[in-house]
């Protein structure tokens, strides 16, 4: 059991698909899990263009 926290901060990859990339890794590792949370950037942090979109993070708690 345990929690998995994956972050990015690249604005080379965009955040739909790292969280793809991140649930697929957990899909492959044949544990069950669930997903707790996704976050970005803070609302006083405001994204205008699609390069802003950098920060990004997930939560995954894996049983067994």
């Amino acid at each position: 059991d345990g929690i998995l926290v994956a972050a990015s901060c690249s604005a080379h990859l965009a955040r739909d698909e790292f969280y793809d990339l991140v649930l697929l890794a957990a899909r492959d590792s044949g544990r069950r899990y669930r997903e707790i949370a996704r976050h970005s950037h803070a609302p006083d942090h405001s994204v205008t263009f699609p390069e802003g979109a950098y920060l990004k993070c997930i939560y995954l708690q894996f049983e067994g």
